[in-house]
């Protein structure tokens, strides 16, 4: 159940992204990080659940971190830091979901970081 909030929130009605407050945000960060532990534990390595999971996990970190920041609650070097951390995470789920079948929804997920890297590289400049 936890596994199939994770991609509820963010992407369907009453949960999308422009609708969801902080909470919410936090809430599917904590979902994310919770079912990463689980599978990590039955699933080591780099497999494609745990791909997606990063990807599923990147756009609610990047919100609160940008919301701390705008905030004056941490400073632009631990902003940067931590960018720079999820950039990482991002780069390792796109080589383990880029070798998958073109048409599938790994790969898919592997183009879309590619575009979140690359928006997020700028915000370090």
């Amino acid at each position: 159940i936890k596994a199939r909030l994770t991609k509820v929130y963010g992407s369907e009605e009453g949960f999308l992204r422009h609708q969801m407050d902080e909470d919410d945000v936090k809430r599917k960060l904590e979902l994310c990080e919770e079912v990463m532990s689980v599978l990590e534990a039955l699933d080591p390595g780099q497999t494609d659940w745990k791909g997606s999971l990063v990807y599923e996990k990147n756009w609610p970190a990047m919100t609160l971190l940008q919301s701390q920041f705008s905030m004056g609650k941490i400073s632009r070097k631990v902003y940067k830091k931590s960018v720079r951390k999820l950039i990482s995470q991002l780069q390792a789920a796109k080589r383990t979901l880029e070798i998958e079948d073109e048409n599938s929804y790994e790969h898919k997920i592997s183009e879309k970081i590619s575009k979140a890297v690359f928006s997020m590289e700028n915000l370090l400049k």
